[in-house]
């Protein structure tokens, strides 16, 4: 008799709990999710935009030059110092590990930052598989073209913030994104700002600390 109380308890026990689980509802909500900032404006005098490190060179387009345009534009609107934009001359790769080097490039006085980095961007021309399914009117006779090319941009940025007086390493945060075109005559110059702009959020988040939206779910009775 013991034993078939204590089943008959236990029993009873886990439908009390399905019946509380079912009775659970979930419930969505947004929450901002602050970003731990790696530049303080306050604490900032300048931000000095310097020559990234190229792993190779872009036929027909410079690169450098338009990072640093596009930086330049950018950090004016975000930032409320001054924002302005020196050339270095890397002796390799390994150049950003070497504080030395930076103190002797004198970009800027203390209070003032650097940024620079490496940068690969990359492009290829791909064949892409079209869907073979035929629309309604289509002509069940003409040939299907099964396969197409397309304009495949890459975009690889280990972006680095250092001291400009010191050449001590603030930051580094890498990103990289891809984006295809159906027109094959797509312009390296387009396509490389049309990266720069998916980027940049990500990029001012790590630098500026601003928030991010997330969805969360929470669960009520």
């Amino acid at each position: 008799m013991r034993k078939s109380n204590r089943a008959a308890l236990l029993l009873l026990a886990a439908l009390s709990a399905a019946a509380c689980t079912s009775e659970m509802t979930a419930e969505k909500i947004r929450v901002e999710i602050p970003a731990v900032p790696s530049l303080k404006p306050e604490a900032v005098t300048e931000i000095v935009v310097a020559t990234f490190w190229l792993e190779k060179e872009v036929k027909d387009f410079d690169l450098n030059r338009d990072l640093a345009e596009y930086f330049l534009e950018e950090f004016r609107t975000k930032f409320p110092g001054r924002v302005s934009s020196k050339p270095v001359a890397w002796t390799g790769a390994g150049m950003d590990s070497q504080p030395e080097a930076w103190r002797k490039a004198a970009l800027g006085p203390a209070g003032a930052v650097v940024l620079t980095g490496k940068a690969v961007f990359s492009q290829e021309t791909r064949k892409a598989l079209l869907s073979a399914e035929k629309r309604k009117f289509d002509d069940p006779f003409e040939p299907e073209k099964r396969w197409a090319e397309r304009r495949n941009f890459d975009l690889k940025l280990e972006v680095i913030l250092l001291k400009a007086d010191t050449g001590e390493v603030l930051s580094r945060n890498s990103f990289q994104d891809a984006q295809n075109y159906e027109n094959v005559k797509q312009t390296p110059a387009y396509a490389f700002h049309d990266l720069l702009d998916r980027v940049k959020p990500r990029l001012f988040r790590s630098l500026f600390g601003s928030t991010r939206i997330q969805d969360r779910f929470l669960l009520l009775k």
